[in-house]
């Protein structure tokens, strides 16, 4: 059975405009925040979010969000 699962994708862009991939994956489901600082990382933190739908890492252990953006609001949160 499909099942369908939302994030938000922030990517963080240098002021020098290089091509460094890194930012933070927001799981709406969870309300949170995982930061990522290359390709490997996001394309790891997809698959555990979506695959274990716990939060928790292929090796059992919980995955920590980073901390939240100060000054990012979201419509609906205080």
């Amino acid at each position: 059975m499909n099942s369908t699962q939302t994030f938000v994708l922030r990517l963080f862009v240098t002021p020098e405009g290089q091509m460094t991939l890194k930012g933070m994956l927001h799981h709406v489901r969870e309300d949170a925040d995982y930061p990522f600082h290359c390709e490997e990382e996001l394309v790891l933190l997809l698959y555990q979010l979506a695959t274990q739908g716990s939060g928790k890492n292929v090796s059992g252990e919980k995955l920590s969000p980073g901390p939240k953006e100060q000054g990012e609001g979201r419509k609906g949160k205080p």
